[in-house]
């Protein structure tokens, strides 16, 4: 608004959603670095390139990733194919949609969430919810500078922001996650500081309220 219509910065106040934090969660260990992607199953979540880098780290690192894909929608019938034409069966677990305790079980045991959003003309993504989920349980994101996505995903403090419809990027930045234990914790550790600070449902409802008081 400031840079639209010329609007004074006090006169601005900026109150974002929210999701509920989950606090201490357990994590089930697999032997391999898990992938994970939740989301409508639409053109402008970029699902095409997140396939081609899987299929990609599979190709150089066998055995050592799993993708885990939770959703429905108009491209469910192209990774079902993508996986079938590739052999991937065994790598990639198409899990539909998922609530409640799946939901849970999903965010604590995955390693890093993709999610390598497109521009798509009136049909854009704002800060997608599950960015705001997955850093709430401490997870590193990969996202793509579209939309309102950097606001979130700050490079190397909480994940990879990335170039949309880039698939060496989202090779290359689940690489350097993956085999980086260092620098995965901290960028974990990362997200769930920024998550409490910026993202905690019970506290942007109070400051919604403050705002409403202040109007």
């Amino acid at each position: 608004m400031q840079k639209t219509f010329g609007s004074k910065k006090d006169k601005v106040k900026l109150s974002r959603l929210g999701v509920q934090l989950p606090g201490k969660v357990n994590k089930k260990s697999y032997g391999k670095v898990i992938l994970g992607f939740m989301s409508n199953l639409e053109a402008k979540k970029g699902i095409p390139y997140l396939m081609d880098a899987f299929k990609n780290l599979n190709d150089n690192h066998p055995g050592k990733f799993e993708l885990w894909i939770a959703g429905s929608g108009d491209d469910m019938d192209f990774i079902i194919n993508f996986v079938t034409e590739n052999n991937l069966s065994e790598e990639v677990k198409i899990l539909g949609r998922i609530r409640d305790e799946k939901k849970i079980e999903f965010y604590s045991d995955i390693d890093l969430f993709v999610l390598p959003s497109i521009r798509v003309p009136h049909d854009m993504d704002g800060i997608p919810v599950v960015l705001m989920e997955s850093i709430s349980y401490g997870k590193p994101i990969i996202s793509t500078d579209v939309s309102g996505i950097p606001e979130i995903c700050i490079n190397n403090y909480v994940g990879k922001l990335i170039q949309e419809k880039n698939v060496e990027e989202i090779v290359k930045a689940v690489e350097e996650l993956s085999f980086n234990e260092k620098l995965k914790e901290d960028l974990g550790n990362n997200s769930l500081d920024f998550a409490a600070k910026e993202y905690d449902l019970e506290k942007n409802s109070e400051r919604k309220l403050q705002m409403m008081n202040w109007i």
